[in-house]
């Protein structure tokens, strides 16, 4: 059965894509392809970089390498700027349902 035509003509979204005809709005998927992450996607990736960056900063000493070091510094301060997008964001969510 085919869903009712959106727009373009197309009867259905391209394969991976959602349509409003599917029932679910744009506003409603927390990806990073185009639409925002939610609060915990953004705290989720940001340990995920933090650890990483530990790991890598950990190997790069070990190895004498400052490059690797680096990288790893680096890594680590994007996990903990992530957290804290998804803490800022969540917050902000807080106070508007509060409204």
């Amino acid at each position: 059965m085919r869903g009712a035509p959106v727009a373009g003509g197309r009867d259905r979204a391209p394969q991976g894509e959602r349509s409003v005809s599917d029932g679910v709005y744009p506003s409603q998927t927390a990806t990073s392809k185009g639409f925002p992450m939610s609060s915990t996607t953004d705290k989720i990736k940001g340990v995920a970089n933090e650890t990483a960056g530990k790991v890598r900063q950990a190997t790069g000493d070990a190895m004498d390498d400052p490059e690797m070091e680096a990288k790893g510094a680096a890594q680590r301060a994007k996990g903990d700027l992530q957290q804290a997008k998804g803490e800022a964001k969540e917050t902000v969510k807080k106070v508007v349902d509060g409204a």
